[in-house]
């Protein structure tokens, strides 16, 4: 069949940004730089994207007709950028992958399994797909079904199943941020912590992106509107390529490295016996007082009760103790929890009521900041007095 292909300023645009892209993928994923974790995950999103985006454009300027065996080789990749972030954060947040994080990756396996009933298909099925989906008014062939290409349902419920991961994904980044370890009381807008203000940014953009899909899917019949995700992908790669030249020229502003250390605390007005006064009172009300039973505590609240400013009680603690707030606050929880766990009478008392006593608002929490410093969990521990 003779065709035109369709190139104009939305296919220019997603053509650019697949060409910035694998610049992207080289620069994250090169020998040197893939060894953080966060720049593995960024670059395998950055792949999953590309292959996204790549037939997007396809299937926009027609050209997918000239290649029609491979039509719809991405869809499986649809359940893949979602983890890619969410470990993304994860690593930023310096938490390490564990086997269980293997699951993200399940929805993303079953279905490309799933899909070779579809691939499977002779090319003029194949072509009659995208003719349905992309191109309405032309004619479609005869064709001789050698099986079900869905039987279960699932490819025409695709935008659901989508959209409802990730939804749960985008709660599961919002609490990791939300509980993030950082010196200060939570608030997305106007929280000074760089590094969760850099994560915010990403969980914006994955709501953008889930908005866009609902918003086509709600208003544009079929697969027409594609070519708006596609665009809004190539904006995400743009973004994200002008932010890597800028690091190149500003190296303290690398999103995937430590920043280079600063001299800390360098102008402070505090004394030694300033700092061990400071320390002395904090010491007092965490372990006479237990303050660190109170579930909502922060740093302010501590200063606040020590009657110093946050950044003094914080200095104090780093310098002093060669720890963060949150480091000293899990100890003194764990610590106490041992001893409640150790107890006769602890035997009476569940593992959710211990951690609400020490200060935790879940037990989950409770269980992996107990597994961090003692290497096993509140039960396992319970079992072995």
């Amino acid at each position: 069949m003779q065709f035109e292909a369709r190139f104009d300023i939305f296919a220019l645009f997603m053509l650019l940004g697949i060409s910035q892209g694998i610049f992207l993928i080289y620069y994250y994923l090169n020998k040197q730089n893939r060894q953080e974790p966060a720049n593995l995950y960024l670059g395998l999103f950055l792949v999953a994207c590309i292959i996204l985006s790549s037939e997007i454009l396809l299937n926009y300027s027609g050209l997918i007709v000239k290649v029609i065996r491979i039509e719809n080789y991405s869809e499986p990749f649809i359940f893949l950028p979602m983890p890619f972030v969410y470990l993304f954060i994860k690593a930023r947040l310096k938490e390490k992958f564990t086997r269980e994080d293997y699951i993200h990756f399940f929805p993303f396996i079953l279905y490309f399994v799933y899909c070779f009933l579809y691939f499977m298909q002779s090319p003029e099925f194949k072509y009659n797909s995208y003719v349905y989906c992309y191109k309405p008014d032309w004619d479609t062939l005869a064709v001789n079904m050698r099986l079900l290409e869905d039987p279960l349902g699932l490819r025409e419920s695709l935008a659901t199943l989508y959209i409802s991961q990730a939804l749960v994904y985008l709660y599961l980044i919002f609490l990791k941020v939300k509980y993030a370890q950082t010196e200060g009381d939570f608030a997305f807008f106007g929280r000074k912590d760089r590094k969760i203000a850099q994560i915010f940014n990403i969980w914006i953009h994955a709501v953008v992106v889930v908005g866009l899909v609902i918003f086509i899917k709600i208003n544009f019949e079929r697969d027409l509107g594609d070519y708006l995700i596609g665009t809004y992908i190539s904006l995400i790669l743009y973004i994200n390529g002008f932010l890597v030249v800028s690091r190149q020229i500003n190296p303290h502003q690398d999103v995937g490295k430590e920043e280079i250390p600063r001299p800390k605390y360098e102008k402070s007005p505090l004394s030694d016996e300033k700092k061990t006064e400071i320390l002395s009172r904090i010491t007092i009300m965490l372990e006479q007082e237990k303050y660190f039973s109170k579930n909502t505590l922060s740093l302010a609240d501590l200063a606040k009760a020590v009657n110093e400013p946050p950044h003094y009680v914080s200095q104090v603690i780093n310098e002093k103790l060669d720890k963060n707030f949150f480091d000293l606050l899990s100890g003194y929880r764990i610590s106490e929890a041992k001893k409640l766990l150790h107890e006769k009478a602890g035997e009476q008392i569940t593992i959710e009521e211990i951690a609400e006593k020490v200060g935790y608002n879940s037990k989950a929490a409770f269980n992996k900041a107990f597994k961090t410093i003692t290497g096993v969990t509140p039960s396992e521990f319970r079992k072995k007095r």
